[in-house]
């Protein structure tokens, strides 16, 4: 897969979404890791938010039920981290490394 890089606007939000098929994974066609760079500082808001992490409930979820979850933070990013989860402040120069798949998603290929 190509680099991507991303700007968002004034107020621009990326919905809560997923790097990989919740219903099937292909290790070939799957995003196994992602790297985000945070390329400035800013005044306000501009958090990266996951708002499922810290939750040990999430490890059994079906994709059904990832996709109840997903449907609560659709709206806004405010929405998103009313859930709770984390949430990570950008600071330039900083970066988040996370991984899209569990070992057992990429060991098995069952999403």
């Amino acid at each position: 897969e190509q680099m991507q890089v991303v700007h968002y606007p004034r107020r621009g939000h990326y919905v809560c979404q997923y790097d990989n098929n919740l219903h099937k994974f292909d290790v070939s066609q799957s995003r196994i890791v992602t790297l985000s760079i945070f390329l400035n500082d800013v005044p306000a808001g501009g958090n990266l938010i996951f708002p499922a992490a810290n939750r040990p409930e999430t490890a059994n979820w079906t994709a059904i039920e990832w996709e109840q979850f997903q449907a609560k933070c659709v709206f806004s990013q405010q929405s998103c981290a009313e859930l709770g989860g984390l949430s990570v402040k950008p600071q330039k120069g900083h970066a988040v490394l996370f991984y899209n798949a569990k070992y057992a998603t990429l060991a098995t290929g069952n999403a």
